[in-house]
């Protein structure tokens, strides 16, 4: 692909999702949009401005039957707990039906999970589909879980792991990328598209994935054996 159109496809996702932020803040409605159907309308309205100010801005990249940008969802309704400024999402824009960039991360709080350099997958409404090329990450992962403190293993102190209760799996993804964690836990139950993304984000740093019935973990490969050891015996 032409750098210059591959520039236009990147800067017009970033504009993208920092409208979005931007419409989110700016929102009286904000408190109100608590769950996944509020959320989705919420996003529907603001299409059409996102667009306005993506042709403004970019006025060479004409947004039409060649381009198509699409916003996906990817919190359950249960962690719509703070409303949209915890709410996380993709966004693609495709070039004659390919994506070629996404950005992956919460809009108001602008923390994304930039994946860049001509990323090539198909995605159903549902984010079942993903072909990877290639892609580029920023950041060291760590540790967050979605259980309390009484329900983890005393011995997880023994392999010095700093943990939490968490509220939004997709938020403590990007938190990981920047550095706040090492290592992602996620036990059950197992939600597809957290599935679908961490293995994306696997597939393409240095950091390890592992599923079974009971968590999900990304970790760094120091800290990945001995805890798998750990949570095997819970």
């Amino acid at each position: 692909m032409h750098n210059n159109i591959q520039s236009e496809l990147q800067e017009t996702t970033l504009l993208m999702f920092n409208t979005i932020g931007y419409l989110i803040r700016e929102s009286h409605e904000i408190d109100n949009l608590r769950s996944s159907s509020s959320i989705n309308a919420f996003l529907n309205a603001c299409h059409e401005k996102i667009l306005h100010k993506i042709e403004q801005k970019i006025p060479s990249l004409s947004i039409g039957s060649k381009y198509k940008i699409e916003i996906f969802p990817i919190d359950t309704k249960t962690n719509f707990i703070h409303g949209l400024t915890d709410f996380c999402c993709m966004i693609t824009l495709s070039l004659n039906g390919t994506i070629h960039h996404v950005i992956i991360g919460s809009p108001a709080l602008q923390y994304i999970m930039h994946i860049k350099n001509d990323v090539i997958f198909t995605v159903d409404q549902n984010m079942q589909k993903k072909q990877i090329k290639h892609s580029s990450i920023i950041g060291d992962v760590l540790v967050a879980t979605n259980v309390t403190e009484t329900q983890l293993p005393k011995s997880f102190a023994d392999i010095k792991i700093n943990y939490r209760v968490t509220g939004t799996i997709l938020m403590d993804t990007i938190h990981t990328i920047a550095g706040r964690y090492n290592a992602l836990l996620y036990f059950s139950p197992i939600i597809p598209p957290y599935i679908e993304v961490f293995k994306l984000i696997a597939q393409n740093t240095k950091y390890l994935f592992t599923l079974n019935e009971n968590f999900i973990l990304l970790s760094t490969k120091t800290i990945h054996n001995p805890l798998i050891n750990l949570l095997r015996n819970i």
